[in-house]
């Protein structure tokens, strides 16, 4: 069954009078991880901000997002508020951008949960903490008494992570998650959001330029260029059997940079 339909969206930036997303549209069905890849600037993150409505001054969005036959489009600000965070939770790939830099990241994590539970600061407290061991974040009271330009990138993506793991929404998208962390903890990363996934059935919109991971976690696959939708279908088909040439070398770049490193350590290469 559908839980998300994004229809006809479009994308459009007012001062520089270009097309950034054209017609697009796709489903994510209950309990699905739908990735979308493609280049920098392909329209992946922009996709991303149209569903939660998260854009810039200038930039306009066009079209229907429906979230369980709702349609995110035609709520207002103080309403679609409220979806974000239990229904929808995005965790962004500027970790910098999701909190206030004048407050600790702790005030904004504490004030999140207060409006999505009715949980005590005391049982916000204590199941903050183990969402962040997690994730590997060790010290989480330190940590949640540090302002934002005193962690690193890699540091807030996992607290966003871990926010995440508490609200458990229905949807959540995942822009480039594992980027600025090292490779130990991008496995740990990937292992929480299956297990988020299995546990509560949230469905996921995934975004990486690493297809190994998209391997891993996708079931379907949309590919994007220039703000267009060139593929899409099950993961499988799309890595085995790709219909366009874009999504082909895509996959031969990946396939080739894996080649060399394999080269390089001394290991064996395998098709």
């Amino acid at each position: 069954m559908s839980l998300l339909e994004v229809k006809q969206l479009k994308v459009f930036d007012c001062k520089t009078n270009k097309s950034i997303i054209h017609n697009s549209s796709f489903q994510v069905n209950e309990g699905e991880c739908l990735a979308l890849v493609g280049e920098s600037g392909s329209g992946k993150s922009m996709t991303c901000k149209s569903i939660m409505r998260l854009h810039k001054r200038g930039i306009k969005q066009y079209g229907h997002i429906w979230l369980k036959g709702e349609d995110l489009c035609e709520l207002s600000e103080k309403q679609m508020k409220s979806k974000r965070g239990k229904k929808l939770c995005m965790v962004m790939q500027n970790g910098m951008s999701a909190f206030n830099p004048s407050d600790p990241v702790g005030n904004h994590l504490v004030a999140t949960l207060k409006q999505h539970t009715d949980w005590s600061y005391e049982k916000i407290e204590r199941h903050l903490a183990d969402a962040m061991k997690r994730v590997r974040l060790q010290n989480p009271v330190e940590i949640m008494n540090k302002y934002p330009y005193q962690l690193s990138g890699g540091m807030l993506q996992r607290l966003m992570i871990s926010l995440a793991l508490l609200l458990e929404p229905e949807v959540l998208i995942a822009d480039e998650p594992t980027t600025a962390l090292d490779t130990i903890s991008q496995f740990e990363v990937v292992e929480q959001l299956m297990a988020l996934r299995e546990n509560i059935g949230s469905s996921m919109i995934f975004i990486s330029h690493d297809l190994g991971i998209v391997n891993k976690l996708a079931d379907q696959i949309v590919v994007m260029k220039d703000g267009h939708i060139v593929e899409r279908g099950a993961a499988q088909d799309v890595f085995l059997k790709p219909q366009h040439e874009y999504t082909e070398y895509l996959i031969s770049t990946k396939r080739t940079l894996s080649e060399h490193f394999q080269k390089m350590i001394g290991g064996t290469v395998h098709a």
